[in-house]
């Protein structure tokens, strides 16, 4: 299966770097999918959840907003923090995200 590799970057450190199969992201025109051979583009993203497929499984990450690099093999994410989705204690904040 075709895969791309998504790296996402907070000031800390380089949270995820992983090749993933699809991913979702909330941009500020709407939700944009993003898959192996996407064109370049640039979106500003807002605050919510991420929805990647990672080895034919649905993961979610969390993410404060941030600015989005798509190439044909790469997806770079610099956010100002990241979380998964199940590191999230608050089940009610999960639950709202």
């Amino acid at each position: 299966m075709k895969s791309i590799q998504l790296v996402i970057t907070t000031p800390e450190r380089v949270f995820f770097n992983e090749a993933v199969e699809s991913l979702v992201v909330h941009g500020r025109e709407g939700e944009l999918g993003i898959l192996p051979g996407h064109g370049h583009l640039l979106a500003e993203l807002l605050p919510g959840k991420i929805r990647l497929h990672k080895n034919k499984v649905m993961e979610y990450i969390i993410l404060s907003g941030g600015i989005m690099e798509v190439r044909p093999q790469k997806v770079e994410i610099f956010a100002t923090a990241a979380e998964l989705w199940l590191d999230i204690p608050d089940k009610d904040l999960r639950r709202r995200a």
